[in-house]
């Protein structure tokens, strides 16, 4: 766990790889909520399928990291798919499933230190060398991910059928 104090905000966060289990997706649960009515899919039912996120988890194909304020409340969560690439082997590669900071923690570097903490621990521990960040319309962080030397790769559409 690394502890960060943000001097403007007169409080310390705590960085730390989560332990994907059911009592953490509860805590998740409103703030994920939130994120979902931000940059969801219109219309969509949001429920969180907890047992796949644990059956990932334990097979260490998915990894999540949270952010805390001084209280220890969860203010922020950054969650990644991690697998070895297709058709590329030299690539260990995590896709973003969440990134995600409460709306009175989006100034300053709150989400910058979630981001490159999450990547220090998926470069050293799970040996990720390349990760895939999402950026939606309705929430464009491309311009933050291109000054954290992000390169614009792909671009998703998506059919509900």
């Amino acid at each position: 766990m690394e502890l960060i104090n943000i001097l403007e905000l007169n409080y310390t966060m705590r960085y730390s790889e989560a332990v994907i289990n059911i009592d953490l997706l509860d805590e998740l649960e409103p703030l994920l909520a939130v994120n979902a009515a931000e940059t969801g899919i219109e219309g969509a039912e949001f429920s969180i399928n907890k047992l796949v996120y644990i059956r990932a988890a334990s097979l260490e194909g998915y990894v999540g990291f949270t952010v805390r304020d001084d209280e220890g409340t969860c203010v922020g969560y950054s969650g990644f798919a991690v697998s070895d690439h297709l058709y590329f082997p030299q690539y260990k590669v995590a896709q973003q499933d969440t990134l995600y900071l409460r709306e009175d923690c989006r100034r300053g570097a709150v989400g910058i230190r979630l981001i490159k903490y999450s990547e220090k621990i998926l470069k050293g521990k799970y040996e990720v060398n390349l990760i895939l960040q999402n950026s939606t319309p309705k929430r464009d962080l491309s311009n933050l991910f291109k000054r954290l030397g992000y390169s614009e790769s792909d671009r998703v559409f998506i059919k509900e059928l």
